[in-house]
């Protein structure tokens, strides 16, 4: 009995032995869960694109173009850059960069680039514009500004007392001077003394130091022989070496270039920053004329009346009506 009573109880044991065993060894073909991977939080990284260069504005100048108007032309190219938030370039590059809006040349025709607006001051005669817009400055230069300023001289000036003072490079504005006085006043002949030939004029030596210049200066002013002065673009420069002239002075400043000073009465200058502006917001137009500009510096130097006289002749000469 004790014999039969231990078998069972070794049988029971090795059973639950067994059962045991089998439920911890896991199964041979179940396969091991695989891991689950985390989401990232990393954006996907995307090269950045190349940033576009700003719109340019292109100013190229010829070896002979004459500076004063190369100058003017620079001024109003660097105010329409500030205005509109373009970029100012300086080259004589024969290829321009793609981001170009505007290019002026100055004695020649700009190259072409991409879309780009051009603009060619005084090209030469033969040049070809291919498809530029043209800017000329004949009808300003300095010879049709000697002639308005004859005439204008003649027109404010009591018995025709006017003169210019010139050196011996300037004798061609010297002639449209007088010619421009002559235009107005005929003979030109005072009603009172002193009685001299007018207009008068002096022209001094080419290279002729200060006190020359001063010299000639108070020799057209004494005694009251010249009441209205027109100075050349060189005796202009040489302003600082004069004394006191008691007369009105008119000045001729280079093509380009504006005058100033508390001695100036009238300034007749050439006006190319308009003549730029005009073509720029007209792109349909093929070509303009820079105009003649009188410059009122000292009020009351010549009457409303008498500067629209004055103005008219201004239009005839920019028509060609008038040769100076």
């Amino acid at each position: 009995m004790r014999k039969t009573l231990s078998a069972i109880l070794l049988v029971a044991l090795g059973a639950a032995i067994l059962v045991a065993c089998g439920r911890a060894t896991p199964s041979a073909t179940s396969a091991p869960p695989q891991p689950t991977a985390a989401p990232s939080n990393t954006p996907t990284l995307i090269p950045p694109s190349a940033t576009p260069a700003p719109p340019a504005v292109a100013l190229i100048a010829a070896p002979n173009a004459r500076p004063s108007v190369k100058n003017a032309v620079e001024q109003w190219l660097q105010a329409l850059a500030e205005k509109q938030g373009y970029t100012f370039l300086q080259t004589n590059a024969k290829t321009l960069p793609p981001n170009t809006v505007l290019a002026v040349a100055v004695g020649g025709v700009p190259p072409k680039a991409g879309k780009a607006r051009r603009i060619a001051v005084n090209p030469p005669p033969n040049a070809n514009p291919d498809g530029a817009q043209t800017l000329s400055t004949a009808k300003a230069d300095l010879i049709h500004r000697a002639f308005l300023a004859g005439y204008l001289a003649a027109v404010i000036t009591e018995d025709w007392r006017i003169g210019i003072l010139a050196d011996a490079s300037e004798e061609k504005a010297v002639k449209a001077f007088k010619d421009g006085g002559i235009y107005y006043c005929g003979l030109c002949r005072p009603v009172h003394p002193p009685f001299f030939v007018y207009p008068q004029f002096a022209i001094v030596p080419a290279g002729a130091q200060n006190e020359e210049w001063a010299e000639s200066a108070r020799e057209l002013v004494g005694a009251g022989k010249v009441r209205t002065l027109a100075l050349s673009p060189l005796a202009l420069k040489q302003m600082h070496s004069f004394p006191t002239l008691n007369a009105n002075l008119i000045a001729l400043p280079p093509t380009g270039e504006s005058a100033s000073g508390k001695n100036i009465a009238i300034s007749v200058e050439a006006n190319i920053a308009a003549a730029l502006e005009r073509l720029w917001e007209h792109p349909q137009e093929p070509s303009a004329n820079a105009a003649m500009q009188i410059k009122v510096l000292k009020p009351n130097s010549i009457s409303p009346g008498r500067l629209k006289w004055v103005q008219e002749t201004q239009k005839a000469l920019e028509e060609g009506l008038i040769a100076p």
